[in-house]
């Protein structure tokens, strides 16, 4: 339970300060990978939780390359993703939820709360005014924050899926 606590703090402080400040410190990223590489831990054991860990980060730089190629052949020149379109927290966060989803969680989880960033960007850009900055990595923090109890206390249950072992 203290793992949980510790991820569900680092998760509320970086969408706190992503909401308000657009700028996250880097104790909620560490924070939070404590909390989550620790429920990981225990639940699965270092070795599956490594595995688990590395095909996530697997999927997320096979994701950042068919962004970048996508960003650089739509501008006719080499454009990488950070300069504009996402922030390094963005993919710092991106990473520390690869310690605790399974892969296909994980893409479940990335697939959602990218559409409730996508069905929240007009009300935040109402509510910003001239600055259109949408805050991705504190609203995938409130989505983890809400998933992590549900499934924590198996209200919610979706079955670990490690690669390579199925």
């Amino acid at each position: 339970m203290i793992w949980l606590g510790i991820a569900l703090i680092g998760a509320c402080g970086m969408a706190l300060e992503d909401f308000k400040w657009r700028m996250v410190h880097l104790i909620w990223y560490i924070l939070l990978s404590v909390g989550l590489a620790g429920m990981s831990v225990t639940t699965l054991g270092i070795v599956d939780m490594l595995q688990m860990t590395a095909w996530n980060i697997g999927f997320v730089l096979l994701l950042l390359f068919v962004l970048t190629l996508y960003i650089s052949v739509k501008e006719r020149k080499l454009v990488l993703p950070f300069d504009s379109y996402l922030g390094w927290g963005d993919v710092l966060f991106f990473i520390c939820i690869a310690l605790y989803l399974d892969l296909g969680t994980y893409i479940l989880f990335m697939i959602g709360s990218l559409i409730v960033a996508l069905i929240l960007t007009p009300f935040i850009y109402r509510w910003q005014g001239k600055e259109k900055h949408v805050p991705l990595a504190g609203i995938q923090a409130i989505c983890l924050l809400l998933y992590l109890p549900f499934t924590y206390f198996k209200l919610f249950h979706m079955p670990v899926l490690i690669p390579g072992k199925l």
